[in-house]
């Protein structure tokens, strides 16, 4: 039973009341994306029953407003270049606990837009196997590194629509990559000979 709270902040440490039994972490969310341009702080929640630190930073953000229930990301400088994610970590630090736990809350920044012609189906066959007619933008020169499509290059433009997209990245090679709500790229790409030869196997 919680008998006392203190909020202490010293070097990302926030004291906290503990209880009893095993030690317990989790962050919500987990991870965020921040735009290129004046982003919006981001707020995360840390729910323990330990004392837990947030450990360092990049020189591109700040945490504040450690408290016993979480913190803060801010500061958020604006990208010019290409898109940037960072880890960061939050640990408990109960040091009677052997086996402290260690989360991770990966912040992604949208960065520089770049165009990529591209091959555009809500099917992800029929997108490997179209004609690449689709201008999209990204916040990556590396196609399969965008985090976020765009449908022109103004980063407060619409987002591209959900559905798969297929770019050439080589003389004999296609990637394709799946866009949710709001452009964000879910998951990784994946070359869409891969595909061919999958569904090659599942036939015989």
């Amino acid at each position: 039973m919680n008998s006392f709270r203190k909020h202490i902040y010293k070097n990302n440490t926030i004291s906290q009341a503990t209880e009893e039994g095993p030690a317990s972490l989790a962050l919500d969310p987990i991870s965020a994306i921040a735009i290129a341009n004046s982003p919006n702080d981001i707020e995360v929640e840390v729910i323990s029953n330990r004392t837990w630190e947030v450990g360092s930073t990049d020189d591109w953000f700040s945490v504040t407003n450690v408290t016993g229930s979480g913190f803060t990301i801010t500061s958020i400088e604006d990208n010019l270049n290409s898109a940037r994610s960072f880890g960061l970590t939050v640990s408990t630090n109960d040091s009677n606990d052997p086996f402290n736990l260690t989360k991770t809350f990966t912040i992604n920044q949208e960065g520089e837009l770049h165009f990529h012609l591209v091959a555009f189906d809500v099917n992800q066959s029929n997108a490997c196997s179209a004609s690449p007619d689709t201008n999209v933008w990204s916040d990556n020169s590396t196609f399969q590194n965008s985090l976020v499509l765009y449908k022109n290059g103004n980063i407060n433009s619409q987002k591209a629509e959900a559905g798969f997209y297929a770019k050439n990245i080589g003389s004999l090679s296609q990637l394709v990559i799946q866009v949710g709500d709001n452009g964000i790229v879910t998951g990784d790409g994946i070359l869409c000979s891969n595909i061919w030869w999958i569904g090659k196997d599942l036939k015989k």
